[in-house]
């Protein structure tokens, strides 16, 4: 989220619904005290205890499954966060600056305009401090729609009826975009300052698209063609690369197309994406006003469509999953404080009520490890509960999580597990407070009460 806004509208609203909740909850009760028939009240004394009791234990049962499903949840995006972070997308994303600009048709019109400007943006930039090497494509890191295109190829057969294969990304890029990037030739050459217009038209396939096209066969040398001759013009394949995750960093290596820049024949692509390779721990706040410079004095008029770092648009790529992870930890930690703080009292309370009890097991010989023990296996058969209750929720309904994960079963077992023995742990140490009061009562006060 770019900006979060307090609107009157939603905080009004909230307002009004906190107290008309506030009013119902507390109206209920107040009710039934005022309809309580006094001699019935005291004739059913014992067994209402026993129904309050069972009601107590219940209501702390089901914050101890909420707590679990809620934990569970952000357990799952943690480990799905932690898969993240080991990505290898296939090139150095660190120390890449981006600038996404657009050229107006009106000042740019022709392609051989397009091509001068933007020969002359990489140069600049490029030569900006600390750079160490400037570059530009048509399709920025981390982007979340980008351009496709199909092509036959020659000498192979299609299954579609248009004889044509069906449509791949296809990436604009300039010189020195695989070396800027880190991007690995695997075979054949990659582009240079010869693959610009009236050059014979060449393409670059990444490794998934030489598997899934050509298979066991060297791509290099075929060619292909995105309108078939004479409308067209045959392209030849030139080099293999590595694959990267140009579409984010959940988003498996997509069978690509590259082609250069300085040939494209079509007149609407007229924006680009320049990429500034600086080093790791470059001043990127510097790197960025020096861009801006750059292109104020190349084209004052034009305006910046986006200046990050690569880092930040795989962050920005994540966001729906972060958002996710942040509400899901809140309500985690809201529903752990709900049952631990539930727990707790319900503990007191029950020692509170067994005073006498206890003081008379204590006079008769009952050790405090007993009591100790009797109070804690009260605690541990609740949480025990909520934790079955819980696990068997969370296992029904993490799948909605799915679309969140990567690498992450919704049905992590080391998640499951972990969450389990901590709520445990939290809860059995709630319990061990009112336990150890309950061993410190006099015996013989409880029995004087």
């Amino acid at each position: 989220l770019e900006e979060i806004r307090l609107d009157p509208l939603v905080l009004g609203w909230s307002a009004v619904i906190a107290v008309l909740t506030t009013l119902i909850v507390g109206l209920v009760p107040a009710v039934r005290m005022a309809q309580v028939n006094l001699q019935g009240a005291l004739r059913s004394a014992s067994s209402r205890g026993d129904r309050h009791g069972r009601l107590r234990d219940g209501l702390v049962i089901m914050e101890v499954a909420a707590s679990l499903v809620m934990l569970v949840g952000a357990g799952l995006l943690a480990r799905s966060f932690q898969q993240l972070s080991r990505v290898d997308y296939g090139f150095e994303p660190r120390g890449l600056l981006t600038v996404s600009i657009s050229l107006p048709q009106s000042r740019y019109p022709e392609a051989p305009a397009q091509y001068a400007f933007v020969e002359r943006l990489q140069e600049r930039l490029g030569s900006i401090p600390g750079a160490l090497g400037a570059t530009g494509t048509s399709e920025p890191p981390a982007y979340d729609h980008g351009m496709t295109m199909s092509f036959a190829i020659e000498g192979k057969t299609s299954p579609n009826p248009s004889g044509r294969f069906d449509p791949v990304e296809t990436h604009m890029v300039m010189p020195r975009y695989f070396s800027t990037l880190g991007v690995p030739l695997m075979r054949g050459r990659v582009f240079d300052e010869r693959d610009r217009a009236g050059a014979p038209p060449v393409v670059i396939v990444n490794q998934a698209l030489a598997r899934k096209l050509w298979g066991a066969e060297d791509p290099i040398g075929s060619r292909i063609a995105f309108r078939a001759p004479p409308e067209g013009e045959w392209l030849e394949v030139v080099g293999v690369v590595g694959d990267a995750r140009m579409e984010g960093s959940a988003t498996a290596p997509a069978p690509m197309l590259y082609h250069p820049w300085l040939q494209k024949t079509w007149g609407w692509l007229n924006w680009q994406t320049a990429i500034i390779r600086l080093p790791p721990d470059a001043d990127m706040s510097t790197a960025m006003a020096a861009a801006r410079t750059v292109i104020a004095e190349l084209d004052p008029e034009l305006a910046i469509d986006r200046l990050a770092t690569a880092e930040e648009l795989y962050r920005d790529g994540q966001a729906r999953r972060r958002l996710a992870a942040v509400l899901l930890a809140g309500f985690a930690a809201a529903a752990l404080a709900l049952g631990i703080i539930g727990l707790y009292g319900v503990m007191s309370t029950a020692v509170a009520e067994r005073q006498q009890e206890i003081g008379v097991r204590m006079a008769l010989g009952a050790g405090r490890s007993t009591v100790l023990g009797m109070v804690l296996s009260q605690a541990a058969r609740m949480i025990a509960a909520g934790v079955a209750v819980g696990l068997v929720v969370a296992a029904g309904s993490t799948k909605v999580l799915s679309a969140l994960l990567y690498e992450t079963s919704p049905l992590d077992p080391v998640t499951f597990v972990s969450v389990a023995l901590m709520l445990s742990v939290a809860g059995l140490g709630a319990a061990l407070i009112p336990a150890r009061k309950a061993t410190a009562i006099d015996p013989m006060t409880a029995i004087r009460e």
